[in-house]
């Protein structure tokens, strides 16, 4: 496994924001940019992917890390969103809100990344202005799980350990604010139970490579063996 800053990808011209969620410094932007998130209702500490962790809590616990910033990324424009994340409860109804992104930026749009409880049936769901793209997936609350999200050419696909599950299409629907959130939604519901670790903001498309990098450099050559 690879944490970003330990890959050529923390040097990229197109990291836009990188939380590392260490001890003390939850809402730092390691990125250089400045982009310091505001912890609402004092999201805590848990043990991460990588050291320290964001520890969001379980059930309805209110609590939120946000932002008030577009990172400068436009509606359609290529961008990604690479994290670690650790369900604390198995989701048994509704949605966790793991983040999402408004931009009120020119053709503007919006991104609500969930995982779901769909009539029994648990899935991610990358809502990108009013269209779903979703994967039928059970976390559990045994295992992290390298997540990335992709938007190339206004195509959105998620990753899960370094390979591609689902490509969709993206909405068309726009957003009055500039805004991100993670652990619940911007009206303040659907709270997230989970813990999240190494978070990237890209204002790119990031390849196969890259991604499988983030998720295991050895994934690139193929298993070792002894």
């Amino acid at each position: 496994m690879a944490e970003l800053i330990n890959t050529s990808l923390f040097t990229d011209a197109n990291l836009e924001a990188y939380y590392r969620f260490e001890t003390g410094a939850l809402t730092t932007d390691s990125s250089g940019d400045s982009e310091t998130l505001t912890n609402t209702n004092s999201v805590g500490e848990a043990t991460g992917k990588y050291g320290i962790a964001a520890d969001f809590g379980t059930g309805d616990h209110n609590k939120d890390m946000r932002r008030s910033s577009n990172y400068g990324l436009t509606g359609v424009q290529d961008m990604s969103f690479a994290f670690w994340v650790k369900l604390n409860t198995e989701i048994s109804a509704n949605s966790y809100h793991i983040f999402g992104l408004e931009t009120t930026l020119t053709t503007a749009r919006y991104l609500f990344f969930d995982y779901e409880y769909n009539g029994g049936t648990r899935r991610l769901n990358a809502n990108v202005a009013g269209t779903s793209t979703t994967y039928n997936i059970t976390l559990g609350t045994s295992n992290w799980y390298h997540m990335v999200y992709v938007r190339s050419s206004n195509t959105p696909s998620i990753w899960v350990n370094g390979v591609s599950v689902v490509s969709g299409t993206a909405g068309t629907g726009t957003s009055g604010d500039n805004r991100l959130f993670m652990g619940r939604n911007t009206a303040g519901n659907n709270d997230a139970a989970i813990i999240l670790d190494d978070f990237g903001i890209f204002s790119k498309a990031l390849s196969t490579s890259e991604i499988q990098e983030l998720y295991n450099p050895l994934f690139l050559g193929g298993p070792i063996i002894f």
